[in-house]
């Protein structure tokens, strides 16, 4: 099958409207999308990277494997959105509200998350290496931070004590990996599916929340 070629679309798209809009393999790199309204939209495995999204509506927008290496997305509104397994290596959250948004298995290393609402946001599997600007309380808001790596030992220490359920599977992980294997036809249950199901899982959650084609 051939391989389907990205878009690349390096503009001022600033202020622009794309709800709902099919836009999966994009390259949004470098382009300014300042205040523009992407909601629900479906960037499917697109690149955002070094992107200026400062104030962008992104709500219920599905970003699964979506680069956004080097972006700003400072104010972004990403409330109830599918971010999976997205690379938001360097990104700034400042601001940025991610409540409900699923994060699992997400790349957030050297990001910025001072002042950033994660509030119920799915954490799970996670990287925050390097991460800098959140706080105990911020992280308490979050739904889930099973196999989250890099949270700060003081911070981590702090949750584990006051927070412990945090840590655990996600309820129902089990019954989604059984899922997982007999969709799959996997014979071996290995570690690193653990983020794929969390993943799975998430989305047997909020399926009624999924983006309309």
């Amino acid at each position: 099958m051939k391989k389907r070629k990205q878009r690349k679309m390096a503009a001022d798209l600033s202020r622009l409207k794309f709800q709902g809009m099919l836009l999966d393999k994009s390259d949004f790199s470098r382009s300014k999308l300042i205040q523009s309204d992407l909601s629900r939209a479906i960037l499917w495995d697109s690149r955002v990277n070094d992107a200026d999204l400062r104030q962008a509506k992104l709500t219920g927008a599905d970003l699964r494997s979506v680069s956004f290496i080097g972006s700003d997305l400072r104010e972004a509104n990403l409330d109830g959105a599918r971010m999976e397994s997205v690379d938001a290596n360097r990104a700034n959250f400042g601001q940025a509200s991610l409540v409900n948004a699923s994060l699992v298995s997400a790349n957030l290393r050297h990001c910025r998350l001072e002042g950033a609402n994660l509030s119920d946001a799915d954490l799970a599997g996670a990287d925050l290496q390097f991460a800098t600007g959140y706080t105990a309380a911020q992280l308490a808001a979050t739904r889930s931070l099973y196999q989250t790596a890099g949270i700060d030992p003081t911070i981590a220490t702090e949750l584990r004590r006051a927070h412990p359920g945090l840590f655990d599977p996600p309820p129902g992980f089990a019954a989604a990996a059984t899922e997982y294997r007999a969709a799959a036809g996997a014979g071996d249950y290995r570690p690193s599916f653990l983020q794929t199901l969390a993943s799975l899982f998430t989305r047997r959650k909020h399926k009624h929340k999924e983006p309309s084609l």
